[in-house]
């Protein structure tokens, strides 16, 4: 992943969140840090799964919004 951007893949629906999950597992750092990291992305995967079983246009992009903020959080808490 870029520095300072959150790519396509990780915010639209049924592109892997299991894979960023292992991304941000495996990045090292302190447990506290990377358990955060986890609920983040555990949140994100229940928006992405809420986005994929159909919400109305406006729940999409208030959930759209919302999703691309939680990769983007656990990706800087698993970099540094």
């Amino acid at each position: 992943m870029e520095r300072g951007r959150v790519l396509e893949e990780d915010t639209m629906p049924g592109f892997g969140m299991t894979d960023l999950d292992e991304r941000l597992c495996a990045k090292g750092g302190g447990d506290l840090r990377k358990q955060i990291a986890n609920d983040l992305a555990k949140k994100a995967s229940l928006i992405e799964l809420k986005m994929k079983n159909g919400l109305n246009r406006e729940e999409f992009q208030q959930a759209k919004v919302i999703h691309k903020a939680l990769v983007a959080a656990c990706d800087v808490i698993s970099r540094y």
